[in-house]
């Protein structure tokens, strides 16, 4: 969660743990947010950094010194027509899971979180109930690895959502160890 003061919004998302106290979630969960609080099953609430935004794949890494939470491990790219589940707090909690499957896998141009270009990217679309705060949520294997990132739901039709795949992805939690400088959150998103 955390606070967008330029546009006054509170905002709030999921993600999750790719590596000690480096959490993955959506860039447009932290646009405009300078102190991310990340909350945790166990109970902890503790203030993270911005060391990684990219608006145009829409991802996000957060820095959270003290963090007791293990790292998910990391699956490949899942095919068309596979079981999986997403995680995350909807419209900011409780957390829950939900069950999904992979309808297609596609390379559409997609919008940056700005909506201001458009840049191809490999995304799943989904069959599962993804709501408002799932943004930033893992897509997992059935045994539980991470196989991608959901970002958003169908604004038109119903129980469909989308993810990115590990194309996107992987890069991102390669690098994710050596990121600890901070860096801006860019602008927030007037809703």
């Amino acid at each position: 969660t955390g606070n967008a003061y330029a546009c006054g919004v509170s905002q709030s998302g999921s993600g999750f743990v790719v590596y000690d106290d480096r959490v993955v979630t959506n860039a447009h969960v932290v646009a405009g947010v300078t102190e991310p609080v990340v909350e945790t099953l166990a109970g902890q609430s503790l203030t993270g950094t911005v060391v990684y935004f990219d608006p145009i794949d829409d991802l996000a890494v957060l820095a959270v010194p003290g963090l007791d939470a293990p790292a998910l491990a990391l699956a490949s790219t899942l095919p068309a027509s596979t079981d999986a589940a997403f995680e995350g707090y909807p419209y900011g909690g409780p957390f829950s899971s939900g069950a999904a499957n992979v309808i297609s896998l596609t390379s559409p141009a997609v919008p940056d979180v700005y909506g201001e270009t458009r840049t191809q990217r490999e995304v799943y679309t989904l069959a599962a109930d993804i709501k408002e705060g799932n943004s930033g949520g893992p897509l997992l294997t059935l045994d539980g690895s991470v196989a991608g990132v959901v970002f958003a739901r169908s604004g038109d039709t119903a129980n469909v959502g989308y993810a990115m795949t590990m194309a996107e992805l992987e890069p991102v939690t390669n690098q994710a160890a050596g990121l600890s400088d901070p860096v801006s959150s860019g602008a927030c998103i007037k809703e």
